[in-house]
């Protein structure tokens, strides 16, 4: 996952993730819900498509599932 800021709106800032299907694509651009970081569209790029999201600070859920509810997760 890679961070962008817009280079028009340097507050604004964006998570862009490579994905490698396209039904990740389609699954994450249906979501829609308060605890799911918001999809803005996607683009292609060198045969890659990328994912454009909302960008949100903190740790990871992997990290957050394991230090706060001592989950383990393979």
């Amino acid at each position: 996952v890679y961070l962008y800021q817009h280079k028009n709106a340097p507050h604004d800032v964006v998570a862009v993730k490579e994905i490698t299907n396209l039904i990740e694509m389609k699954l994450i651009s249906q979501c829609q819900h308060p605890n799911v970081v918001e999809y803005f569209g996607y683009f292609l790029k060198q045969g890659m498509y990328y994912i454009v999201m909302e960008y949100m600070d903190g740790r990871d859920f992997h990290n957050y599932l394991i230090n706060t509810h001592n989950v383990s997760v393979k």
